[in-house]
């Protein structure tokens, strides 16, 4: 059982000729990212990363065209009118009139900081966080580079989730690999001086007594008690 929203339920689906031909559909009969998705039943930013890949406007996540098509679709404008404005086209609309067609908050801040640190913008759901980080003050802001250093250094996905949880301090203080033997302790560490210490340790003499021979016949045995009594005369 997914725990995916009902309507992204073909999200991680191979894309078909015949979803390509409803997404250019959608475009030129002025859907919103929103209206394309729910058609589609995939998550809004794979529908816009798509339509990079089809070739109705290409961008590289991470650079300026990435952050004005992320930024403008999922406020609400309109792909056409989204995609007119990106590839500068000569019947784009005006900014005015594409800022009063937002149903939502103008995102180009959250993506320019998303395009400034390397944060990789999965769904949309993670915007959420991305105005979070957004809206901080800025004493709080100008530790985010330190921030997202830590994650990457930890080998963890830089998400707006996962700086989030950095600046709030719930990041944990060491990843630890499940997924394997564990680590080999490095020379010159506590733990391997430890154990190279113990492995070293001399053995305690035995304050036992000495072992008598075992005696395997009466022979022997009549020997045996012979030479201890001469031994002890």
């Amino acid at each position: 059982m997914t725990s995916a929203p009902l309507e992204f339920a073909r999200t991680l689906n191979a894309w078909l000729k015949s979803d390509d031909k409803k997404l250019l559909a959608a475009i030129s009969g002025g859907r919103t990212i929103e209206e394309a998705s729910d058609e589609l039943q995939r998550e809004p930013v794979s529908v816009l990363r798509r339509i990079s890949d089809i070739g109705a406007f290409e961008f590289e996540l991470g650079t300026e065209e990435w952050v004005e098509i992320m930024s403008l679709a999922l406020s609400g404008v309109p792909l056409q009118d989204a995609i007119a404005w990106c590839s500068a086209s000569d019947d784009r609309m005006p900014l005015e009139l594409l800022d009063a067609m937002r149903s939502g908050p103008d995102q180009r801040p959250a993506f320019e900081l998303a395009r400034e640190l390397g944060i990789a913008v999965p769904t949309a759901a993670a915007v959420a966080d991305l105005l979070w980080l957004v809206d901080q003050p800025e004493e709080i802001r100008s530790g985010y580079a330190s921030a997202a250093q830590r994650v990457v250094q930890r080998f963890d996905a830089l998400t707006p989730a996962s700086l989030k949880s950095e600046v709030l301090g719930i990041a944990p203080a060491e990843l630890l690999w499940m997924g394997g033997p564990s680590p080999k302790v490095r020379r010159g560490s506590a733990t391997a001086s430890a154990r190279a210490s113990k492995a070293r340790a001399p053995r305690k003499a035995s304050t036992s007594r000495a072992r008598k021979p075992k005696i395997r016949n009466r022979w022997a045995f009549a020997n045996y008690m012979k030479k201890k009594r001469t031994s002890a005369s």
